[in-house]
Formats: C-alpha cells, sequence, structure tokens
C-alpha cells in the first residue's frame, strides 16, 4: 500500500485504490472478501473524514482498527486475514496519515473570515 504526499499541501489520503491494490485483478473474490473489504474501505474513509473532529464514531473505528481481538468474524484482524492484508501496515499507514493531517492543521490554523452582518443586496445606495 503505497500512501503519495499531495501537491497542495494537504494530507495524503489512503484511497479504496490503496486497499484494492493486491486485488484489482481478483474477479473471484469470494463473497465473504467483497463483503470484508467494504467493511475496510468504510471504515478507512471513516476513520478520515471524522479524525479532526473526533466524535463517537471516530472513537469506535480506531478502535476497531488497533483491536487486536480476533474473536468476533468481522474484527480488523480477521477482515485484514480475510483479505491477505498486513493489519500492522495499514495501521502504520493511518496513523502515519493522522499524525500529517493534524501537524497541517496545527500549522495552518482555521481563520474565520468577517462575515458582513447584512447581505450586500441589502445595502442601499
Amino acid at each position: 500500500m503505497m500512501i503519495e504526499r499531495r501537491s497542495d499541501g494537504r494530507a495524503p489520503a489512503l484511497l479504496p485504490s490503496d486497499l484494492r491494490g493486491p486485488l484489482a485483478g481478483a474477479r473471484g473474490l469470494m463473497p465473504e472478501q467483497r463483503l470484508a473489504l467494504a467493511v475496510l474501505e468504510n471504515a478507512v474513509a471513516m476513520f478520515q473524514r471524522r479524525a479532526m473532529v473526533g466524535g463517537r464514531d471516530f472513537a469506535e473505528t480506531r478502535d476497531w482498527i488497533f483491536s487486536d481481538d480476533a474473536t468476533w468474524p468481522f474484527s480488523f484482524v480477521n477482515v485484514c486475514e480475510a483479505l491477505c492484508f498486513e493489519p500492522q501496515h495499514i495501521r502504520e499507514g493511518l496513523a502515519g496519515w493522522l499524525a500529517h493531517a493534524r501537524a497541517l492543521a496545527t500549522a495552518r490554523p482555521l481563520t474565520v473570515s468577517r462575515v458582513p452582518t447584512r447581505p450586500r443586496w441589502c445595502e442601499t445606495g
């Protein structure tokens, strides 16, 4: 899985194509593997969408990804195993992405532009 740096300074994204890479030519994926891939893609997307705002969705997704519990069929470890992915590799990629995203957020604080009190079309004169 390769995570490329973006030229616009934003955190590099872990894309669904990064997850599908090893499975790109695998037309014969079993239905369980397709479901496992969809679960993993959804988790990565949730992790990246909610990383900067946190909340329950992010915490649950983060806990699922970084858990070594293999006692239930769709645990992160079992999903990775079903897809022949190395769980630690994905975890390291996401941890690196998160560190980079947070570094960018602290380097460029959000600024709030002045909002006019009245819409311009309401101005007289």
